[in-house]
C-alpha cells in the first residue's frame, strides 16, 4: 500500500485528496495535514473522504510517518520553504509535488534543486497542461522545424499566479526550455490579490527562442476569459478556456471544432500517482525544468516589485 502525505487541504488540496481516494484498486493510504478547521470541515463533506477508511487528518506535523511514497504540498508559497525543510528533517520521501508559484524567493529554487539532486528526491511542479488530451493531440500536429507563435490574452485571470501554466505549455509544445525574455511591460500599479500578503499585475510578457518561437501573454483590466491562439505553418488553434471546444485549422482552408475539456484536479492527481509509482516518465515538469523555463520572468517580477514597493530584492510576492 502506497503511503501519501498531503500538506494543505484548501481548495486545491482537497481535490488532490478526492482524486487519490477515487482510485480503489491501488488502495492508497492518505495522511492529510491541515490546521484550518474550516478547510477540514469542507474536506469532510467530500463523499470519497466520508466513505474512506484509508485517510487520517491532523492539524500539525507531530505524528508524521517514518516514510512516504509521495508528498504533495498544496499550501500557498508563503511557508512552503519552511514546510519542506521540516519534512526533510522529520521523514523520508523520494517523490514530491509542489503547487505553483513554488517559492517567494528566487534563491530558494536553486537551493532546493541542489538539495533534491543530492538526496535523489524527484520533485515536480503542478502545471498539468501536459496531461490534457487536447494539448497532447495538438503537440502531435506541431512541426519542430517551423516557428510557433502562441498568444494568451484576457483579464481577471491572475497573471502573477498563473503565467507559469502558459509558459509551461509553450515549452511543452516546442520541446524546449531555452526561452528568454523578449519584452516585459507591467503597468506601474500593483493589483491587490484576493489572497492576503500576495500581489497581482496587469501587463505583457513576451518570450522567444533562438528558433523563432514566440509566446506573448497579455493581461488587462477587463473581465475577458482567457483566449489562447497558437499559429504555425499549416496549423491554427483557438481556444477560450470557458468553452468545452476549440477551433483548429490543420492543412485546410477553414476551421473545425474539436472537443476540449479541461479536466478537474480531482480527475488528475490519481493519474500523477500512477505515473510516479508505475511509469518511468511523469508528464509534470520537474522543479529544475520549471525554474529553467521561468527564471527570467521571476527576475523581472522581483525587480519590478522592488522598484515599485521597495521590498527586498529576489522576492516574488505571488502564489
Amino acid at each position: 500500500m502506497k503511503n501519501i502525505l498531503i500538506v494543505g487541504a484548501g481548495n486545491l488540496g482537497k481535490r488532490h485528496v478526492q482524486s487519490i481516494l477515487k482510485e480503489k484498486k491501488l488502495n492508497y493510504k492518505v495522511h492529510v495535514i491541515e490546521k484550518s478547521n474550516y478547510s477540514k470541515k469542507m474536506l469532510m463533506q467530500i463523499s470519497e473522504v466520508k466513505k474512506s477508511k484509508r485517510i487520517r487528518i491532523e492539524n500539525n506535523f507531530k505524528k508524521l510517518d517514518k516514510k512516504y511514497d509521495l508528498i504533495i504540498i498544496a499550501t500557498t508559497s508563503l511557508k512552503r520553504e519552511d514546510i519542506i525543510n521540516l519534512l526533510l528533517k522529520k521523514t523520508i520521501f523520494k517523490n514530491l509535488i509542489l503547487e505553483k508559484i513554488v517559492f517567494q524567493n528566487i534563491s530558494s529554487y536553486k537551493k532546493f534543486i541542489k538539495i533534491f539532486k543530492t538526496k535523489k528526491i524527484n520533485c515536480w511542479v503542478n502545471c498539468p497542461n501536459r496531461f490534457y488530451k487536447s494539448y497532447n493531440y495538438l503537440k502531435k500536429l506541431v512541426v519542430k522545424e517551423y516557428p510557433l507563435s502562441m498568444i494568451v490574452s484576457g483579464g481577471n485571470w491572475h497573471l502573477g499566479s498563473n503565467f507559469v501554466h502558459y509558459t509551461d505549455l509553450f515549452s511543452y509544445l516546442i520541446d524546449s526550455n531555452n526561452i528568454i525574455i523578449d519584452q516585459f511591460d507591467f503597468e506601474n500599479e500593483i493589483v491587490k490579490s484576493k489572497r492576503k500578503n500576495f500581489a497581482e499585475f496587469n501587463g505583457l510578457i513576451s518570450l522567444k527562442t533562438n528558433k523563432g518561437n514566440l509566446l506573448t501573454i497579455i493581461h488587462n483590466k477587463t473581465r475577458q476569459n482567457v483566449n489562447i491562439k497558437i499559429i504555425q505553418k499549416n496549423l491554427s488553434f483557438i481556444f477560450n478556456e470557458k468553452e468545452n471546444f476549440a477551433l483548429i485549422n490543420y492543412k485546410k482552408n477553414n476551421f473545425s471544432k474539436i472537443n476540449f475539456k479541461i479536466p478537474l484536479q480531482s480527475e488528475l492527481t490519481e493519474l500523477y500517482c500512477k505515473q510516479i509509482f508505475f511509469n518511468k516518465k511523469v508528464n509534470l515538469p520537474t522543479l529544475e525544468n520549471h525554474y529553467s523555463i521561468n527564471k527570467y520572468i521571476f527576475d523581472k517580477i522581483s525587480n519590478f516589485y522592488f522598484k515599485t514597493k521597495r521590498k527586498k530584492k529576489g522576492f516574488i510576492p505571488i502564489t
